[in-house]
C-alpha cells in the first residue's frame, strides 16, 4: 500500500528531527501551531533556536529558490515571533530548510541554514 502525501511528510519530519538531533540540536516542537500558522520543526542549542521548514521529495529535485514560496516565509516568520513571543526566548533565531528527498534508506537530506532572513517588509506584515 502506497503512503498517502501525509504520511511522506510526517516520514520526512521525523528523518529530519532525527538528523537534527545527530547535530547536537534539540527538538523543543514539532508542527507547532499558532491559529492558522505552523512550523515543522523548531529545535535549539545553547545559542541558536531553528524555525526550521522540511519538504520532502519522493520523485525529483525541485530548485531550493521554489521550495518556499514568499507567503509561506512569512507565516513562518509570524509563527517564530509568536513562539518567541510566548516562551519569551532570547536565543538568535535562525530559519533554516532541510529536504528530504528519496524515500526509506535511500534518502538524502540537504540541509540549508539561514535559508532566508526576516526582511523590514515582513516584519510590518507581523
Amino acid at each position: 500500500m502506497e503512503e498517502t502525501t501525509i504520511e511522506i511528510g510526517k516520514s520526512g519530519e521525523n528523518q529530519a528531527a532525527e538528523y537534527l538531533k545527530s547535530m547536537g540540536y534539540s527538538i523543543t516542537a514539532q508542527n507547532w501551531r499558532q491559529g492558522k500558522y505552523e512550523v515543522d520543526i523548531i529545535a535549539e542549542n545553547e545559542t541558536v533556536i531553528l524555525f526550521v521548514e522540511v519538504k520532502t521529495r519522493t520523485g525529483f529535485e525541485i530548485p531550493v529558490d521554489r521550495v518556499v514560496r514568499q507567503q509561506q516565509k512569512i507565516n513562518i516568520i509570524k509563527s517564530a515571533n509568536a513562539f518567541i513571543t510566548q516562551t519569551h526566548c532570547m536565543k538568535e533565531p535562525r530559519f533554516d530548510l532541510i529536504t528530504i528527498y528519496g524515500a526509506g534508506s535511500k534518502s538524502r537530506i540537504s540541509h540549508i541554514e539561514c535559508s532566508f532572513y526576516p526582511t523590514l517588509l515582513s516584519a510590518r506584515m507581523l
